[in-house]
């Protein structure tokens, strides 16, 4: 997801001017602008431009190049350490890189403690970092924009740094949260000669949903759907943005942050008795006003904003859904809802491409970008990393994200909680893993029964079995004749036609069992796949 609207373009990228050599263009100190979340102290680091290729597979005399912005503090550097400490590369992604130099704290405690370099990339047509100057939804002006570029991007960038600082021998650990966890995981797999390691945070690897139910064609004939989409846009983003402080990285208003827990702020505002659809309404405007109307200065949404927050292909947004409709980057708007295992509405239809390419079109028009959802999982193996190694895959269960990447791999959670590799309780981090796991949980309580259901009906069978020499001798609860109502009763023998019988009426609740178990993990797979 586009973690906020990107600033408007400013100094240091697409100048027509066609430069031969690759080097940094620009030095300069600014004041320290990270913010280590635990010391609250400020850090100073350089802003520097270096020069890229606009195309990396273009190796004419003039071709195109541009300057790509990062940032880097060597405050912590230790250069006298054996072996040579770390360098911390932060893999930008979706939005100006500024955001994540204040945002990231792990990266700036982890840069203390074992005397790293920090690194933190833009991601090409992001901020500062524009291949080709202009506004506006021109496609020719994107054509420069694909994954593989932007990993390049960072492989040559990475090269620099340790030749400018003479520290070759440096690790890399590549850190990212989301697409840029994705950027993360792909630079260690692609160039592992040049990065050591990587952390991807909430990193959906699972590149795209193909197969799952999704049919957007009425998101822009209709208000209805397009006011769902708007709704669901504010819980996705309080449920990625629910920090224990306030913050604006979602906000991107320093002077509006969004407050501590904002996710429990959201549903205050649902609390209670909602007993008319007027009621509803306005309990749920209370609720989206949190994330959609920080500052409290809007006091109607019109519909144009309820469309571009709805597709998130508002001004600003260009370079986000180009990678939408060419490569398929993860956008939660397209993403299907069951209503059984999230809280949104059902959408049954499988998932038809032509509906993502009608979305792009009327975007782009008939110069549109040709959408190719095959690319990733072809280049990148989504969701196959039986070949990778280094990869710290980190997430957790508040997090919406964490359905796309691995699940079972998420009781890692606990053991970095435990072995201090990221901030909080290991206690905490057991309640959150085992009670929000969509599906693994799901899993073992639909399948546990086929071994302890058997167990437990052999344990009742012979305890009635067992039962039986007593019940004879002490004739508890039966009934002897004489008596006023001239029945009578032997509970020994209803024990004994119980056992009998027991085992086949048993049978068939067992067999019904499996067909719900059936039933319930349907609704947990995508369609198109079987078990």
């Amino acid at each position: 997801m586009r973690s906020r609207k990107p600033e408007e373009e400013g100094r240091g990228g697409g100048s027509e001017e066609k430069r031969a050599v690759l080097g940094v263009v620009s030095r300069k100190k600014k004041g320290g602008a990270a913010v280590a979340k635990k010391e609250e102290e400020q850090h100073e680091e350089f802003e520097l431009y270096f020069e890229q290729p606009a195309d990396h597979n273009d190796f004419s005399p003039g071709r195109r190049l541009w300057d790509q912005r990062y940032y880097l503090c060597d405050a912590f550097w230790d250069a006298a350490s054996s072996p040579a400490a770390p360098i911390l590369f932060y893999a930008g992604n979706e939005g100006d890189v500024e955001g994540f130099v204040n945002n990231t704290g792990r990266m700036w405690e982890l840069g203390r403690e074992w005397g790293a370099m920090l690194v933190f990339a833009e991601h090409r047509y992001y901020g500062k970092s524009q291949p080709v100057r202009g506004s506006g939804w021109d496609p020719v002006r994107f054509r420069y924009l694909s994954i593989d570029q932007v990993l390049t991007d960072y492989v040559r960038l990475i090269e620099h740094v340790k030749s400018q600082h003479s520290i070759q021998a440096a690790p890399v650990v590549a850190f990212g949260g989301s697409y840029g966890g994705v950027l993360a995981g792909y630079l260690r797999m692609k160039f592992p000669n040049v990065v050591y390691a990587a952390v991807a945070s909430s990193a959906p690897f699972r590149c795209n949903l193909i197969g799952q139910g999704w049919d957007p064609a009425s998101y822009w004939e209709d208000d209805a759907p397009a006011v769902a989409l708007f709704l669901l846009m504010a819980f996705n983003t309080a449920a990625m943005g629910s920090l224990p402080f306030a913050s604006a990285y979602f906000s991107g208003d320093l002077a509006h942050p969004l407050p501590p827990w904002v996710m429990r702020v959201v549903c205050e505002h649902l609390a209670g008795n909602l007993d008319t659809p007027q009621q509803l309404l306005s309990a749920l405007g209370g609720a989206v006003g949190v994330i959609h109307n920080v500052s409290g200065s809007v006091t109607c949404y019109s519909g144009q904003m309820v469309h571009d927050v709805g597709l998130q292909a508002g001004p600003g947004a260009e370079a986000y859904i180009y990678q939408v409709c060419s490569e398929f980057v993860p956008n939660e708007s397209f993403f299907p809802t069951t209503g059984v295992i999230d809280m949104f509405w059902a959408q049954p239809q499988p998932f038809d491409s032509s509906h993502l390419r009608a979305f792009c079109h009327k975007q782009w028009g008939e110069a549109r970008p040709t959408l190719d959802l095959s690319l990733q999982p072809l280049l990148y193996a989504c969701g196959d990393l039986s070949a990778a190694s280094n990869i710290i895959l980190s997430n957790g269960w508040l997090d919406p994200w964490s359905s796309e990447t691995f699940q079972l791999l998420a009781a890692l959670e606990v053991v970095h909680a435990a072995l201090g590799l990221v901030g909080g309780s290991p206690v905490t981090a057991v309640m959150q893993w085992a009670g929000r796991s969509n599906v693994l949980f799901a899993v073992v309580k639909y399948t546990a029964f086929i071994g302890l259901y058997p167990v437990g009906v052999m344990a009742e069978i012979k305890s009635v079995f067992d039962a039986l020499p007593y019940l004879w001798q002490r004739g508890l609860h039966s009934i002897t004749m004489p008596n006023r109502w001239n029945v009578a009763f032997d509970y020994h023998t209803f024990s004994i036609v119980l056992l009998l019988v027991y085992p086949f009426l048993w049978l068939q609740l067992y067999l019904f069992l499996f067909r719900q178990r059936s039933k319930k993990l349907r609704q947990l797979r995508p369609a198109g796949k079987t078990a």
